[in-house]
């Protein structure tokens, strides 16, 4: 049976299996790796043996993990599986599926693994692809390489080390911008926004953030970008207490909600538009009550309330929006509504 057969095969049932369940998934590849072992397609069982041990982490077997993982090594060893690709992509899976399952250290350590691999001891890997002269593999090794110290930032951020989050999304960006890989590079201006933000360094953030102004702004693309740099701006405003720029970056936020493409954009961040459109209006609610504007404010705050009601998931983002909404009435003393929207908060 040729590798294209035994694709066509399996490919079905992979593709049937949407939700991603993983004793599903590892139930097809147990076939597969079967049938990979009697054609004795040797990079295809080690690479499918890979994703199997990525299923098991999911299931917190990692007893089995290991085990797979010693069958791997076996059959790398005597069969001479040497494919530097199969290896990375492998701790690609380990590093995202531990992040999921909140081992944060075992996800950086799997992220780490691939780069070493990738990069090649003292820069190898990087000094003959440049030697070789072709610069379509040249960038396609950066934006991996990008790829996998974007993806390694989140564990360290997770794990409070937010200084060495920033560098790894420093390090990101620096090979993002060597593939020319835009959507990456506009990316990582995003990340480094957030990752200096959190760190307490406004300037600098804001600095990254207003690159993906001056790409987007005034055009028809870059919705997404343009959606996350303006929320990040305004927490920014927000936290320095610049409240008139603040609400010029809440007012460009609210005519994004009205771009053809946001709908679009619902299916690919997985945020209701809802839940969006009703956060931005508790913070304009906000926004208004710090400039001394309470009729807006409340204005806002019981516009909010209506779009809130109609919401029935997202309770960690209701807590927030009616926390928000209790300052803001406050704020423009009015108490009465303050304690209602803090309560129903509690609740």
């Amino acid at each position: 049976m040729l590798l294209l057969d035994l694709h066509e095969k399996y490919q079905n049932a992979f593709n049937a299996n949407k939700a991603y369940d993983p004793i599903v998934s590892n139930e097809i590849l147990e076939g597969l790796i079967s049938d990979y072992e009697k054609i004795e397609a040797w990079p295809k069982m080690v690479e499918s043996l890979h994703l199997s041990a990525s299923n098991f982490v999911q299931l917190n077997a990692f007893e089995a993990v290991d085990s797979v993982l010693l069958l791997c090594e076996n059959l790398i060893n005597n069969h001479g599986v040497d494919d530097v690709n199969i290896a990375v992509e492998s701790y690609f899976l380990f590093g995202a599926a531990f992040h999921e399952k909140g081992l944060y250290q075992k996800s950086l350590d799997s992220f780490n693994d691939a780069l070493e691999l990738l990069v090649g001891k003292e820069n190898q890997n990087i000094q003959n692809i440049s030697k070789a002269k072709n610069p379509e593999a040249e960038k396609e090794l950066y934006l991996s390489i990008g790829h996998l110290y974007n993806y390694a930032a989140f564990p360290l951020f997770a794990m409070g080390r937010s200084d060495e989050g920033v560098e790894y999304f420093k390090a990101s960006n620096l090979f993002y911008e060597k593939s020319g890989h835009l959507t990456s590079i506009y990316g990582s201006y995003i990340n480094l926004g957030k990752g200096y933000s959190s760190i307490g360094k406004y300037e600098t953030a804001k600095n990254w953030l207003k690159k993906i102004l001056e790409v987007f702004e005034g055009t028809e693309d870059g919705t997404l970008f343009l959606a996350t740099a303006y929320s990040q701006l305004i927490n920014i405003s927000r936290n320095e207490k610049e409240y008139n720029l603040e609400a010029n970056y809440l007012k460009k936020q609210y005519e994004l909600f009205f771009h053809p493409d946001l709908k679009k954009l619902e299916g690919i961040t997985g945020t209701s538009l809802d839940v969006a459109f009703c956060t931005h209006l508790a913070y304009r609610s906000l926004n208004e009550a710090h400039l001394g504007n309470c009729s807006e404010s409340i204005e806002l705050a019981e516009q909010c309330l209506d779009t809130l009601l109609r919401i029935d998931k997202d309770v960690e983002i209701k807590a927030s929006v009616l926390y928000n909404l209790g300052k803001s009435s406050i704020d423009c003393s009015d108490i009465e509504a303050g304690i209602f929207y803090l309560n129903k908060g509690l609740e």
